[in-house]
């Protein structure tokens, strides 16, 4: 997101009028992402700090992008209240095939924050989740009866769950205290959309996401307000606070139809993504009590 943008939208939420009638409490930077792609990061985070001092900022980064310099400043400045990131493995080649990205320099960025944040006493807590592959392509294929669209990163490999060897990596690194490592057990099925059908019943459904979208704006970096962090290709967009004002696009007539569409269940008429509204569904293992390296992927995904 380009810097002016950025300012505009921080500038709006500054003001006490809308304060008054929204009462904005955070601000999440990178959600769906990674905050440290935008080199203007730093900037954003101290004009939060500057013009919106008592509001929270939490990121979200998977760490690769990160740089000594970048995560000193947030450090010595206490630019961020709270980090969330995914670890799903520390075995490489299981990581590598789950995020398709190097490892070791996560780690090595991962374990420079922790030295950081000792050396500058910040007392960032971090947030680490941890979906293995096992568990994610299980879930899947119990649940939908097809192999996620990146099966072929793990074709003819035995996959298993390795969350205790990730749990007793990563527990040697934090700080128990204030920082936490947690297994995802159920998963969200977002990437799969174009691999189930869309011809359900959807009136068994509910937005799992619906009190967010009644109470969040999820922003792109083009200004699109987009209907929530699901909607990965921002399909269904609410209005632009780069040509509009977030309050306007908060009481526009789209976005309260829309909201009256999901409360109702009436997601073809939402479009995008909530036309497979069952994959906003948290699902897990349909058989937990199998061998945890007995399914074997070995067919290539329809």
């Amino acid at each position: 997101m380009p810097v002016e943008l950025a300012k505009k939208i921080i500038d709006e939420v500054s003001e006490p009028e809308f304060q008054r009638v929204h009462g904005t409490q955070a601000f999440v930077l990178g959600e769906n992402g990674d905050l440290f792609l935008n080199k203007a990061c730093l900037e954003i985070m101290r004009y939060i700090r500057i013009k919106c001092p008592t509001m929270g900022i939490t990121i979200f980064t998977n760490f690769q992008n990160a740089n000594q310099a970048i995560l000193e400043t947030i450090h010595k400045e206490k630019l961020v209240d709270f980090v969330n990131c995914n670890i799903d493995s520390v075995n490489e080649d299981m990581y590598h095939r789950i995020k398709g990205i190097d490892l070791s320099k996560v780690l090595k960025n991962l374990k420079l924050f922790f030295d950081l944040r000792r050396q500058y006493a910040s007392n960032i807590p971090v947030q680490i989740y941890s979906i293995t592959l096992y568990t994610y392509v299980k879930a899947i294929y119990d649940n939908f009866g097809v192999l996620p669209a990146k099966a072929d990163r793990c074709m003819g490999e035995s996959i298993y769950d390795d969350f205790d060897e990730t749990r007793s990596y990563l527990e040697k690194l934090i700080d128990p205290a204030i920082d936490r490592v947690t297994k995802v057990d159920k998963v969200m099925c977002w990437a799969e959309r174009e691999r189930v059908s869309k011809n359900k019943d959807f009136a068994k459904y509910q937005c799992t996401n619906l009190s967010r979208v009644m109470r969040e704006a999820f922003i792109a970096p083009n200004g699109d307000w987009y209907i929530c962090c699901y909607d990965a290709k921002n399909e269904v967009v609410l209005g632009n606070v780069g040509k509009e004002s977030l309050h306007a696009v908060f009481f526009s007539t789209k976005r309260t139809e829309i909201i009256n569409h999901l409360a109702n269940q009436r997601f073809r008429s939402v479009g995008g993504p909530c036309c497979t509204v069952n994959c906003c569904q948290f699902v897990g293992l349909v058989n937990e009590k199998e061998c945890a390296n007995l399914f074997l992927v070995t067919e290539k995904a329809d």
